[in-house]
């Protein structure tokens, strides 16, 4: 005699399908937005020479834009020594099509001792990175680093970019002994004062392409 078994009726089958169909996955369903990727993109100022990379700048500004609230990532790729000529050579791998918003400190080391560009050839330079900026959308914070001073307050108007001034004002007093590099509380407060500037394009992103 065989056991008796449970009827399954075809509108049970029909349910249980359309259940596993309709109902999206724990993981999509859980699954948080990207977050904003922002790159600091400069020489040693940016990278913080002198510093523990999480006294850098970027690292700072990291940590007070998270605890406001904002799903961010803020990327150093700083190089010290840095020149137009060799920003200009990284774009591409420095700016991913993942970045949003570029933190750019651009001149510093093209008006040292060791090496001096004419101001013709370092608008040159500067209106090509900000003219590939433009190209790939990428929102910009212009930060001066005193090169030809001016220059790149005009060239940021010409493309729509964000001018911060210059990266160093009022901190002269922050600086390692090296009397051009901030110290850690020199770079946070520098943080701090980029800040403002910085929330004020992730609206614009946020706008432009919510997360």
């Amino acid at each position: 005699m065989k056991a008796n078994r449970p009827l399954i009726s075809f509108a049970s089958i029909c349910s249980a399908f359309l259940l596993v169909a309709v109902t999206p996955s724990v993981a999509t369903a859980q699954s948080s937005p990207t977050p904003l990727k922002i790159v600091a993109f400069g020489a040693s100022q940016t990278a913080g020479k002198g510093v523990a990379p999480d006294d850098a700048y970027p690292a700072r500004l990291a940590v007070l834009l998270q605890n406001d609230g904002f799903d961010v990532t803020v990327e150093n790729q700083g190089v010290s020594g840095d020149r137009l000529a060799d920003e200009a050579r990284r774009l591409e791998t420095a700016l991913p099509p993942t970045t949003r918003i570029v933190l750019y400190q651009p001149g510093t080391n093209d008006c040292g001792k060791r090496s001096h560009i004419s101001q013709s050839d370092f608008r040159e330079g500067i209106d090509a990175a900000l003219s590939w900026m433009q190209a790939h959308h990428l929102l910009v914070l212009a930060m001066d680093g005193g090169c030809h001073f001016g220059v790149l307050e005009e060239e940021s108007a010409k493309y729509g970019a964000m001018y911060y001034g210059k990266i160093s004002a009022g901190l002269e007093d922050m600086k390692q002994a090296d009397g051009q590099h901030l110290t850690p509380e020199g770079y946070q407060k520098l943080a701090e004062q980029v800040r403002p500037f910085v929330e004020k394009l992730i609206q614009e992103a946020l706008k432009s392409n919510p997360q």
